[in-house]
């Protein structure tokens, strides 16, 4: 078993792909009393503040919303989206886990995009425009302490998906303990994601040989990883970890970056870098992975329900800091959820509409306290009839477990930390 490629989180937009939105911190009243909405006081702040940033020019998304003809152009499409709840591309149910980030648009702001385009897409007085957002191409923490890139530009064929490694060196004379990173994919738009990990011996140099462009790894790096860092999707905002939470890279490590590239049209070129944030003292708490799955997946073809059920017990008292699941194109609802040894049940995460193009790795606002004997429950249900359009197969064949993203998995992982901080003599 490989439980690092477990963790992939994938986003795709492509050239099609509807505008994304997210939660704007202002509500009104307006959409419901009748009033004329503009543009220019009331739509500008949602659009500027929840998707202008990946809406501009050398972002992952196809197009710019950075004015009112922007949107105008594309109004017809985003009120689609957002009626849809297409858009933001945000998946868990509300009430199931209290997220970071999330980007759940209200439905007092749903109103207010669709009463705006259904009265005409007025763009109102300019004295009541928001102002335009500014964007920086500075780090999003602030200048890392320590910078890798890749020395040299790596051409993506056109053609297939293409799954590559990448040796970092980092040339560490010391232990070094990170307490956030920021992965800078260069060319976002032939980026489908990358996971980062730490090779403590020297392994993946060995797998490398001479090879000045890395080498080719589908499904995992190719040695055993004892270290994983992170990963990278379209959107993703760099986060510390909590207070007292972080990794550590051992003295003498380097780097192993695994980059799933889109198929694309014509050759492009990557060079991306990756930001590392250190802490002068070592963490009281370092995060390490619950799996919860099983490989018994055996999918007929025309099932449109096929439901698994999997469960683990929790060993240790553990605060469960994020949450990750993974399936493929099959997926269609998931949701988990822990019995505690008093027998309260505690929702974790409910996604009714699984999107394989959308997952992503989910930090609580909150740790969720897991006590030692807690049950964890995770159900899976696949589609894998000829009405799932996202089904690969056409018609649709017989599917089992796999590595390959036209075979399954039924995963999910919880990103966890010991209840007590460690003594510090251990740490």
């Amino acid at each position: 078993m490989k439980p690092i490629h477990w963790l992939v989180a994938t986003a795709v937009l492509t050239s099609t792909a509807l505008p994304v939105f997210g939660r704007a911190g202002v509500t009104t009243g307006d959409a419901q009393r009748g009033q004329t909405l503009t543009f220019n006081k009331d739509v500008a702040p949602i659009i500027f503040k929840h998707c202008s940033s990946c809406h501009r020019p050398g972002q992952v998304a196809p197009f710019p919303l950075l004015n009112y003809a922007d949107v105008r152009q594309r109004a017809g499409v985003i009120g689609k989206a957002v009626e849809d709840r297409v858009m933001p591309p945000w998946k868990p149910e509300p009430g199931y886990g209290n997220f970071v980030g999330s980007r759940r648009l209200s439905d007092d702001e749903i109103r207010t995009v669709k009463r705006w385009i259904e009265q005409g897409l007025v763009e109102g007085d300019p004295k009541d425009l928001t102002p335009a957002p500014h964007f920086s191409n500075a780090w999003s923490l602030g200048e890392p302490d320590l910078v890798v890139k890749l020395p040299e530009p790596f051409t993506v064929p056109a053609g297939n998906d293409v799954y590559r490694c990448f040796v970092l060196p980092l040339g560490l004379s010391e232990d070094k303990y990170i307490s956030a990173y920021e992965f800078r994919p260069g060319n976002r738009r032939v980026v489908h994601h990358a996971i980062i990990v730490e090779d403590t011996y020297g392994a993946a140099q060995r797998v490398l040989g001479t090879s000045p462009s890395g080498y080719s790894c589908f499904g995992g790096f190719g040695f055993p990883v004892p270290g994983y860092l992170g990963f990278w999707t379209p959107g993703a905002v760099p986060r510390p970890w909590p207070e007292g939470i972080g990794k550590g890279l051992r003295k003498g490590s380097g780097l192993v970056v695994q980059v799933h590239f889109h198929p694309a049209n014509q050759p492009a070129t990557v060079q991306f870098e990756i930001g590392l944030y250190c802490s002068k003292r070592r963490p009281e708490r370092i995060p390490f992975d619950i799996p919860v799955g099983t490989m018994d997946l055996d999918i007929p073809p025309g099932a449109s329900n096929y439901t698994v059920k999997s469960y683990a017990y929790i060993a240790e008292d553990v605060d469960a800091i994020g949450i990750i699941p993974h399936a493929h194109f099959l997926g269609k609802e998931v949701k988990a959820t822990a019995t505690l040894p008093d027998g309260q049940v505690v929702p974790l995460i409910w996604i009714r509409h699984w999107d394989f193009n959308w997952q992503e790795q989910y930090r609580y606002v909150s740790p969720v306290r897991l006590s030692k004997g807690t049950r964890i429950d995770v159900q899976w249900t696949y589609d894998n009839s000829s009405g799932n359009p996202r089904n690969p197969n056409h018609p649709p064949k017989r599917v089992t477990w796999g590595e390959g993203t036209t075979d399954e998995m039924s995963e999910l992982h919880l990103e966890v930390v010991s209840a007590e901080p460690a003594p510090p003599h251990s740490r």
